[in-house]
């Protein structure tokens, strides 16, 4: 086995590692593709990358390096996340409002 090929099988398993620890109960992706760094060290992700993971143009990626594997991992936009992702709680515009009043409540008596 190449050092390149260990290279890129070290970095799969840590991303199958990865995906069962972010995606538990999903389906995994496992996704092993060569890729050439060019000029200025811009790397080329190929299409079927891009596709897997869910990215578009203009999207942020956060890069780990750990020794000699870089890890790329997708980020996501926080108002699209909040709009579209999972919700873990739920709270009524009544509630909020009783905290704000109670919140402000506190403020006014302390003042001079």
């Amino acid at each position: 086995m190449s050092h390149r090929s260990a290279i890129l099988s070290k970095t799969s398993d840590t991303l199958n590692s990865l995906n069962s620890d972010i995606y538990s109960g999903e389906t995994n992706l496992s996704l092993t593709i060569e890729a050439r760094i060019s000029k200025k060290y811009a790397i080329y992700l190929p299409k079927a990358v891009v596709e897997a993971v869910g990215l578009k143009e203009g999207d942020k990626v956060l890069l780990r390096v750990t020794g000699n594997t870089v890890l790329l991992e997708s980020l996501q936009d926080p108002i699209e996340l909040a709009l579209t992702g999972k919700k873990f709680t739920s709270i009524k515009p009544e509630q909020i409002e009783e905290i704000s009043l109670g919140e402000q409540t506190g403020h006014t008596k302390r003042a001079p």
